[in-house]
């Protein structure tokens, strides 16, 4: 009787140090009132610091401290591509970059002309497809110069690469871009 009230004391004691952990859970609770808690994306910097898409701003998190990257509209989703962190707000494309001090900066690099919220960027050979507002422009990856703009009357949904070649649905329909064409791979 002496052996299992001993283990039950081992194992009582062991499974209380289990349940400490690291950080109390309320370390990360978002800094903003409740009625304004609207996140739209996640992702995580060089540093691997938590990075918080807020319809105002974006919060950055260390584990210990929350601190705010201001933008010039509302960012809607971040895109890593290669090494680098691409921030897509309503008005922008952006950079995350980071200057002397390890802070992030965000750099534009693409002024939308049809400001909308959405939207996706895709790298495809040395080419960026950018996807808002069901209408595709294909820019060059080092200036960000419009080249061409696919337009739809049904409205591109969706794009994306895969085994080097690029899709992408229109309505609900898969397309291909071949030799500059979009192929109808229903047909």
């Amino acid at each position: 009787m002496k052996i299992y009230l001993f283990l039950a004391y081992v194992f009582l004691s062991f499974g209380s140090f289990a349940q400490d952990g690291y950080l109390y859970l309320k370390h990360f609770d978002v800094p903003l009132p409740d009625n304004q808690n609207v996140l739209n994306d996640l992702s995580t910097d060089r540093q691997n610091r938590l990075l918080v898409a807020h319809r105002a701003v974006i919060l950055q998190f260390d584990g210990k401290v929350w601190d705010k990257i201001n933008t010039e509209s509302s960012p809607h989703r971040f895109i890593n591509i290669d090494d680098t962190t691409f921030v897509l707000t309503k008005h922008t494309i952006s950079m995350l970059e980071q200057d002397v001090f390890s802070q992030n900066i965000l750099v534009p690099v693409f002024n939308n002309p049809y400001p909308t919220a959405g939207g996706t960027l895709v790298k495809h050979r040395r080419s960026f497809y950018y996807l808002f507002d069901k209408q595709l422009i294909r820019m060059n990856s080092e200036s960000f110069q419009v080249d061409t703009i696919y337009k739809s009357q049904l409205g591109y949904e969706e794009v994306f690469s895969l085994n080097n070649r690029l899709f992408a649905f229109e309505h609900n329909y898969l397309l291909e871009l071949v030799n500059g064409t979009w192929v109808d791979l229903n047909l």
